[in-house]
């Protein structure tokens, strides 16, 4: 599902998020299969996957990246996600070590986890619904 985020005081779209969500490991395993045995917690389904956030460049570092990461979590929460999971990208960034540091951070600080993975890329992330009220 793609959800615009507007700017609630004119109503102007100044990005998206974008979420797939999951019912059962079958679906799931074709796409994070190698994944699925790094989660430290518990996998109950359904699973959603935060697959998208963007912020058109004009109206970035105002809050709107981090209002799409709480639109996110009431969607998935919303249709009875447990877990959340997601891929930190940076490979369009010209200083991907840069961009993977912020980005992680970006993430952390909104509540979601990294997994442990040796290998530059990706940075995998997960978040409990379960644990949240």
């Amino acid at each position: 599902m793609k959800i615009a985020i507007t700017d609630s005081q004119n109503g102007v779209n100044v990005g998206y998020i974008q979420l797939t969500i999951y019912k059962d490991q079958a679906e799931l395993a074709g796409r994070f299969g190698d994944f699925l045995g790094r989660i430290p917690f518990k996998w109950r389904y359904p699973v959603g996957v935060f697959e998208d956030l963007f912020v058109h460049k004009d109206k970035r570092r105002r809050g709107y990246g981090r209002l799409g990461c709480h639109m996110a979590d009431a969607a998935l929460k919303k249709v009875g996600a447990h877990t959340g999971i997601l891929k930190v990208g940076w490979s369009d960034d010209k200083n991907w070590e840069k961009a993977k540091s912020w980005k992680t951070r970006f993430f952390e600080d909104a509540g979601w986890m990294s997994l442990q993975w040796t290998f530059p890329e990706p940075v995998l992330m997960a978040k409990n619904y379960e644990l949240r009220p």
